[in-house]
């Protein structure tokens, strides 16, 4: 099987971004399941980074808008009749829309990452700026054959407010290397040794892009009710983002400077045993969480995850223990949340059964499979129906 990707950059964890670390990774193991994938994305390093077999990239991220729509039509121009692909697969639609001319005929499938124009309405940008980003994501949308969406909760936004009927809608949610992350094997006071964390005291980790829409604000206000129950309770928030000033100002004017330190970025190689020296992780999102990878991440590290009840997050956790979901996206409710986990009112489930509920249910393994069966059911090179 032939598949055409188009995405929007390399992965870079420094800076996050769920839909470049997808395509990535589809990129990496659709192969293994006997598929040739063709993968291209603006290129924001200007070089070949640990190459992915069939990723090409092209311009530069940085360079203007009509610079990279140039390219990436040249790209798709000069290559797609080559590979002939059996289903061309979307990931953002401004890297779409100057192609689909190009791609019709072929079917295509959508996987929609999240609401792009809501998302930048919520961070503050102009209306002119949604408005566009709105249009633009219809106009890609109306020419797909099928979605893939990472949960339920993205399902229903793609179907309410782009008119997307729900039977042309796949769930299939995000996935992780679950042995590169598994950290079981290690204790929780060794992982802390080794990062230089204190040893004798509960620890709360958020990983997290520190944006509003993630919660970071309601946790910090959580964890101040907390610390007059626990006064030893500390919070590590890994990270980058434009709202970390912000935060940091929450953390000083609540006294909170003794027990809230911000990690920064922290890198792949040190990111599993971050994990697994946490009591517990803890993603408190208020709003537009499509799926929440970090969570999937510590799991597979071996440490519980709290989280509130926002979009995909319940679906990863609530299979594995229902005490894992908070009541409400709230700062009393995760306050309460947090204490019931310390005084044992909430029962977390151990390394092991953390883990190998990862492995069971999102290991790349998986999810490749499940991806490239949808794919395969798609290619029989319908022309897009339009949406009404």
């Amino acid at each position: 099987m032939h598949i055409y990707q188009i995405g929007k950059t390399r992965f870079s964890p420094s800076s996050g971004g769920g839909s470049d670390r997808v395509f990535e990774a589809l990129q990496h193991h659709l192969p293994a399941t006997d598929a040739y994938v063709h993968g291209l994305v603006v290129d924001g390093s200007g070089k070949q980074r640990s190459p992915i077999r069939g990723l090409h990239g092209v311009a530069d991220e940085k360079a203007s808008l009509t610079t990279r729509w140039r390219a990436i039509r040249n790209h798709v121009q000069s290559t797609i009749q080559e590979v002939d692909p059996d289903v061309v697969t979307t990931h953002f639609a401004l890297y779409t829309l100057p192609v689909l001319d190009l791609i019709r005929g072929y079917p295509t499938i959508v996987h929609f990452h999240g609401p792009w124009a809501r998302e930048s309405l919520m961070e503050g940008e102009s209306r002119l700026k949604v408005t566009l980003k709105s249009h633009i994501e219809r106009l890609v949308y109306n020419r797909a054959d099928r979605f893939v969406v990472l949960s339920e909760a993205f399902r229903d936004i793609l179907s309410s407010d782009y008119g997307v009927p729900p039977d042309r809608i796949s769930i299939i949610p995000g996935g992780v290397d679950v042995g590169a992350f598994d950290r079981t094997h290690i204790s929780r006071t060794d992982a802390r040794q080794l990062l230089g964390w204190p040893t004798d005291r509960p620890i709360f980790l958020s990983v997290r892009r520190l944006v509003r829409r993630v919660g970071l604000e309601q946790l910090i206000a959580a964890l101040d009710r907390v610390r007059q129950v626990c006064p030893d309770v500390m919070l590590m928030i890994a990270g980058t983002g434009p709202l970390r000033p912000h935060l940091e100002e929450d953390v000083a004017n609540a006294g909170l400077n003794d027990h809230v330190r911000f990690l920064g970025f922290v890198p792949d190689e040190d990111l599993a045993l971050t994990y697994r020296a946490a009591t517990a992780s803890v993603m408190p999102t208020v709003a537009l969480e499509g799926f929440g990878l970090s969570a999937v991440e510590s799991l597979a590290a071996g440490t519980p995850v709290l989280a509130t009840p926002v979009g995909g997050l319940p679906s990863i956790v609530s299979g594995l223990s229902d005490d894992l979901v908070l009541d409400r996206a709230e700062v009393p409710s995760i306050a309460r949340g947090l204490l019931e986990a310390l005084n044992g009112d909430r029962v977390l489930p151990d390394g092991a059964t953390c883990r190998n509920h990862a492995a069971e249910h999102f290991d790349w393994s998986v999810i490749a499979r499940k991806t490239r069966d949808l794919y395969a059911r798609t290619s029989d090179r319908r022309a897009p129906a339009a949406l009404h």
